[in-house]
């Protein structure tokens, strides 16, 4: 797909949700121009409107989500990790390992 493609000739529906409505409020497109060149009817992109304007009023962005951050610190505790680093250098399977985990816990 040509880069200009991917804008012109969106292929997922969010993108073409997305892109209808930058048409239509962005670039000035009336209504039924954008419906049509999104491949909408008028009536489900007047829905679209009333969605994204009712997620705007809500402080939600519909269309780009800020990632929320992972955890800062490792799940697994260091002992158990150096447990199963052991077990693993005398051979263990990982179903040994897991039944030692169980039980031996820290």
């Amino acid at each position: 797909m040509d880069a200009r493609d991917y804008f012109h000739k969106p292929t997922t529906p969010i993108q073409r949700h997305y892109e209808a409505l930058r048409a239509f409020y962005h670039e000035g497109l009336r209504a039924t121009d954008a419906a049509t060149q999104f491949g909408f009817s008028p009536l489900y992109f007047k829905k679209l409107r009333v969605e994204f304007a009712q997620k705007l009023r809500n402080g939600i962005d519909p269309f780009f989500s800020t990632p929320r951050p992972g955890p800062k610190k490792r799940a697994t505790k260091n002992e158990t990790v150096r447990r199963i680093v052991a077990l693993c250098k005398q051979n263990y399977s990982i179903a040994d390992i897991k039944v030692s985990l169980v039980l031996t816990p820290t």
